[in-house]
């Protein structure tokens, strides 16, 4: 390395580790039962690198997610983290903040969420 360049950031393993995974699909997985949508939605608000949202979607197959995060390089490692668990094509991934997620459920017009 050059001095002056910056070292290079990329890392092999996502750089958040998803703690809460467990309690999170069980509560979930409650919603899921008492919906009444074949294929239920969930919206994940803070996507990050996809942990969460992977899980559920491994976790229950009839799911739906709508992933939203504020940092479009979030975006793409969810991205990549969903093609690799093979569930991507059960997600859309939104460049949003929370706080939006209002008015882009009104614009993309998604059935109710679980």
């Amino acid at each position: 390395m050059n001095e002056g360049e910056p070292e290079d950031l990329v890392e092999e393993e996502p750089p958040h580790v998803s703690v809460l995974a467990e309690p999170v699909l069980r509560l979930l997985s409650e919603a899921s039962a008492l919906s009444e949508q074949e294929e239920p939605w969930f919206l994940d608000g803070t996507l990050g690198a996809g942990g969460h949202a992977t899980s559920l979607l491994l976790a229950l197959p009839q799911a739906r997610l709508l992933g939203v995060d504020r940092d479009p390089s979030a975006l793409e490692l969810a991205r990549v983290r969903l093609s690799e668990a093979g569930v991507v094509e059960r997600a859309r991934l939104e460049h949003a903040t929370y706080a939006e997620a209002p008015e882009l459920l009104e614009r993309i017009e998604l059935p109710p969420l679980a």
